[in-house]
């Protein structure tokens, strides 16, 4: 261990994280005390923006529906981070929001309408280098060199600010693993091994570059839909202030904000990597071919965009030239470059590559040698474990609790909707009703008797009209029929036209999903590498 004021050194943790001697998500405690950043609060951090605006992504605490709230279902507010600040602070907003009405000026505030204890508001997944353009000094707040990657900073960061419920629906990303800072507030972290991907029902729609989302709605799962959810493995863990969590590559992660909260996180590469670009180009080629000319809203994330198909065969070409490089006759796989300490990084210089996006080639190392063996002496992943190094355990009672939770709910809601349409008529209102319904019925006797007085003399009319009218009646009744049928024959073929776009559809997400399911690309990728004998 080392003798430093940091309860591990960069070159210890360099290798626990790069060289797979932690194969669980795990959380480091004191090692980031020292760092500028773990002063920021929303506040703090608003200070510094000033009226810089912002997409917010929104959302219901208490959505009725179990199904998975997608991004592209959510509704966006664009507004600043003081706005925010001053939206959860009910000193600043005295007023009662639901009866606040928006209106033009510019200085009102986007979240108004909205309460805090029925919404969530989650600034997810920006870039600090963009969200921070103006002031780079900021960035050297985050020092990811403690965990042995020297030169990184909030430069090749991103920043995630929430509100108590603000969530990111389950997924894993396709390319390496991330390092995540917890900076204020609390944030609770549901993480599935890569093992449970059948369990968790594994989806591409909607369409998001590296990223596999599951059907499964972890907050609310719905055992009905998804019985093999019951089989998962789930990980759980609360992170504070100053945690920073260990998420392995494609480990399922389901994030939600227990209180505001301020996260920062870095995806870090590795040589493995290579393979999964391939893949990705693949998905990417297949799905939009066949989507491109659907509905964008329904079936791709807000922050993806739509590319041309020369651009989708570059990007797979690309995937397959840089598979050619690494694995080609003469190549030595990975660059290496030498840290401090000895332990050799099969890695690329971390200086010089480009801005944040689990896309981009940020660190690039797999290899394990006998001589980082040799410098740094680990035994097993277990005599590393103690009050500063943590795993995170997994929680087998994690799903049946979140079902008696639903259970609940539902209980709570239809014992609320009986109780509002019980209290719906005040019983000053019966009394009037039953007024009204005495005066009605006095009325309507009154109106019996007099009707059945005149019977005799109406039915004597009636009979002279019945010939000379039932002809033209006949022709009338014909017509309207005729009308009505076609009518009723045009709504109908409307009706089934639908239908049938909305199977037609259905049915297209069906094969789509079939197609791009990772072990079918996994597949094809296989199959590319063997025709093009990059294997």
């Amino acid at each position: 261990m080392a003798s430093t004021g940091k309860q591990f050194s960069r070159e210890e943790v360099h290798f626990l994280l790069m060289h797979g001697n932690l194969p669980s998500p795990a959380v480091f405690k004191g090692m980031v005390e020292d760092w500028p950043a773990l002063k920021w609060s929303p506040t703090r951090l608003a200070q510094v923006l000033e009226n810089r605006t912002l997409r917010f992504r929104t959302g219901p605490r208490n959505p009725a529906s179990k199904d998975v709230l997608w991004e592209m279902d959510c509704e966006y507010i664009d507004a600043t981070l003081q706005q925010f600040c001053e939206w959860l602070d009910p000193v600043s907003s005295p007023a009662p929001r639901e009866e606040c009405v928006t209106d033009n000026k510019e200085d009102s505030n986007p979240f108004q309408p909205y309460h805090p204890a029925h919404t969530w508001a989650y600034l997810d997944y920006k870039y600090m280098a963009e969200v921070f353009c103006d002031q780079p000094d900021i960035l050297q707040g985050v020092r990811w060199e403690d965990f042995g990657f020297p030169g990184r900073t909030g430069t090749e960061s991103t920043i995630w600010v929430g509100s108590a419920g603000a969530h990111t629906p389950c997924h894993y990303d396709t390319y390496g693993c991330n390092l995540v800072l917890q900076v204020y507030g609390r944030k609770k972290w549901v993480l599935f091994p890569p093992e449970d991907s059948p369990n968790l029902y594994p989806t591409r729609l909607p369409y998001e570059e590296s990223s596999v989302f599951s059907q499964v709605n972890v907050a609310h799962p719905d055992v009905g839909e998804h019985p093999k959810v019951m089989s998962s493995q789930p990980h759980v863990v609360i992170l504070e202030p100053g945690d920073v969590l260990f998420v392995p590559k494609h480990w399922w992660h389901y994030v939600e904000s227990l209180s505001t909260s301020v996260a920062v996180n870095s995806w870090i590469e590795m040589a493995s990597d290579a393979e999964d670009r391939l893949q990705e180009a693949v998905v990417r080629l297949v799905l939009l071919s066949i989507k491109s000319d659907s509905n964008q809203s329904q079936w791709i994330n807000p922050t993806e965009n739509v590319t041309s198909r020369a651009s989708n065969l570059g990007y797979l070409q690309a995937a397959l030239e840089e598979l050619r490089a690494r694995n080609g006759p003469g190549s030595t796989g990975a660059s290496k470059c030498t840290f401090a300490g000895g332990c050799p990084f099969p890695q690329e210089d971390t200086k010089t590559t480009p801005p944040p996006s689990k896309r981009s080639r940020l660190e690039d190392s797999s290899t394990r040698t006998a001589e980082s063996d040799h410098n740094i002496s680990c035994s097993t992943p277990s005599t590393w474990f103690g009050p500063n190094l943590i795993p995170v355990q997994p929680c087998k009672d994690y799903i049946t609790s979140k079902l008696r939770s639903v259970q609940t709910t539902d209980v709570t809601a239809e014992k609320l909707s009986q109780e509002r349409t019980s209290v719906a008529v005040r019983p000053a209102d019966i009394s009037a009703a039953a007024k009204h319904s005495a005066a009605e019925h006095i009325a309507e006797k009154t109106a019996e008797e007099n009707t059945a007085r005149e019977r005799p003399e109406v039915a004597k009319t009636a009979v002279k009209q019945t010939s000379v009218k039932q002809t033209t009646d006949e022709h009338m009744s014909s017509s309207a029929n005729v009308k009505a049928c076609l009518g009723g024959s045009e709504s109908a073929d409307m009706s089934r036209s639908m239908e049938q776009d909305r199977g037609f559809g259905e049915l297209e997400n069906m094969v789509v999903n079939c197609l791009v399911q990772p072990h079918v690309v996994q597949e094809v990728a296989k199959l590319l590498k063997e025709r093009l004998r990059l294997s």
